[in-house]
């Protein structure tokens, strides 16, 4: 991840001495992926958090790097509005294939470094909402306390009162 972002860094400054457009649009990537990335470190930051929230954020990130790498293939940049400002004012047609190469790298980072979790997702989501759990898919040691919960008048009506 960090080798991706200091790639940009380095290419932005070979552009900026050499006059050319591109180094701004690399500046303006940055500062929108930073952005971006910025947003998920303050959300897993916040206090009070399960696992299985700190890993919906993550997943919820992913999802939206492989977003970004389909709109900026289709000249969307609307998620990136500093890129996008640069692209208007200099080229609206140019997309450039390094920064999609770059997205690819922070979605396959993100995927080697978070692969453990998708082993334990099915415990995650026993625990992020016991309720909608299907008791026949769940480890066999829980099934019946799963099945206590899911039936139980307190904990179902406590758990309707926290979604509204």
């Amino acid at each position: 991840m960090a080798e991706s972002l200091i790639d940009i860094v380095m290419i932005s400054k070979f552009n900026r001495r050499n006059g050319n457009i591109s180094g701004g649009k690399t500046k303006a990537f940055l500062v929108d992926i930073t952005n971006h990335l910025n947003v998920l470190n303050t959300r897993l930051q916040g206090k009070n958090q399960l696992i299985s929230q700190l890993y919906a954020h993550v997943s919820s990130f992913q999802c939206n790097l492989t977003l970004f790498r389909s709109q900026f293939n289709s000249e969307n940049y609307n998620h990136f509005p500093n890129y996008k400002k640069m692209a208007e004012k200099f080229n609206k047609t140019a997309i450039n294939v390094s920064y999609v190469e770059k997205l690819d790298i922070l979605i396959q980072s993100f995927q080697d470094r978070f692969s453990e979790f998708k082993k334990v997702k099915p415990l995650l989501d026993i625990l992020s909402n016991p309720f909608t759990i299907s008791v026949e898919n769940a480890p066999e040691s829980m099934q019946l306390e799963i099945i206590d919960i899911q039936t139980t008048k307190i904990y179902a009506t406590n758990s309707t009162k926290e979604t509204r």
